[in-house]
């Protein structure tokens, strides 16, 4: 029994949507898997994700490890860190700073920018901000101060 043109078209037709269901499923998925996030190795909040069983990666270090210790502990060094790059942009959050370029010498560091189209710049570490093992703190002007011997 030859089927008439009318089933012959329906049969293209199914197999048509057949194709496109999967073609978009697989759309659908590949959206969503870890390959498309920023670094792998974080959730949907930002968060870094604990190491899983088997990973052979380095674990993250946290903001502010390159800094010298008389900055403090991990969480006064995470927040010396964070202040100075909400200085660089308070907008945007387009710009990252090189924990190990922050001249604690002459109260400076250097905002670069994450996109293209924004230079990077030099800004001052804010007044107050401590610079050198006596804790002494960046001026409103000019070099950090000389620690005593």
């Amino acid at each position: 029994m030859v089927p008439s043109k009318h089933e012959q078209k329906v049969t293209k037709m199914l197999k048509m949507n057949v194709l496109i269901f999967f073609v978009l499923a697989g759309f659908c998925f590949a959206e969503s898997s870890p390959v498309d996030s920023p670094s792998g190795d974080e959730s949907e909040t930002g968060e870094p994700e604990p190491p899983q069983e088997g990973s052979i990666r380095k674990p993250a270090k946290p903001v502010g490890h390159d800094l010298p210790n008389f900055i403090g502990g991990e969480i006064e060094k995470k927040d010396y860190v964070m202040k100075l790059i909400n200085l660089c942009d308070s907008d945007h959050m387009s710009f990252k700073i090189n924990e190990k370029n922050i001249s604690f010498e002459t109260c400076t560091f250097a905002c670069m920018s994450s996109v293209s189209n924004k230079p990077s710049t030099t800004k001052r570490i804010p007044l107050g901000m401590i610079c050198n093992r006596d804790k002494n703190v960046c001026p409103r002007t000019g070099n950090c101060p000389l620690p005593s011997c």
